[in-house]
């Protein structure tokens, strides 16, 4: 027996996907099918590994944060000032990782911040502002994994 939602899920996933070519379109046209041809992939890989983690973990956050860096991607290339935001759902992704719900405060605020970041265009053109969030992050993913036993510790 077939499952609509499953049904309605692929429907989805599709348009999403389709909307992407859209948005290569509408950014490069025809004048630079490579740069256009990579962006496209990039994201439509995004899109696929939500797909896959939505079918395989369900229940669990890891592949509607995937699908929305997905999304994200593509959201930068039609509009400039969200060029980062795919940023914030992989940083969620990241600090919550197995299940992506950040369960202490202080990876609650982590991922807070990451989103901000992602919407602040500057933190990432300054090269020493870009090194030291990726250090920080670094940093909070090692303490998350010195902190964790067994599965979870196998996972991270």
């Amino acid at each position: 027996m077939v499952n609509p939602a499953r049904g309605l899920n692929l429907a989805a996933w599709t348009a999403v996907a389709l909307l992407g070519v859209a948005a290569e379109w509408t950014a490069f046209g025809a004048d630079d099918l490579r740069a256009a041809t990579l962006d496209l992939l990039t994201g439509w890989g995004l899109l696929a590994a939500g797909l896959f983690a939505t079918a395989r973990a369900r229940g669990q956050l890891a592949g509607p944060l995937l699908g929305a860096a997905g999304v994200a991607w593509f959201a930068g290339t039609v509009f400039e000032p969200l060029v980062y935001l795919h940023r914030g759902p992989l940083l969620q992704l990241l600090l919550a990782f197995p299940d992506g719900r950040p369960q202490r405060a202080a990876d609650r605020a982590a991922v807070a911040a990451g989103y901000g970041a992602a919407l602040a265009a500057p933190v990432w053109d300054d090269e020493p502002a870009s090194i030291a969030a990726a250090v920080a992050v670094v940093a909070l993913l090692f303490r998350r994994y010195a902190m964790a036993a067994g599965r979870v510790r196998l996972s991270r």
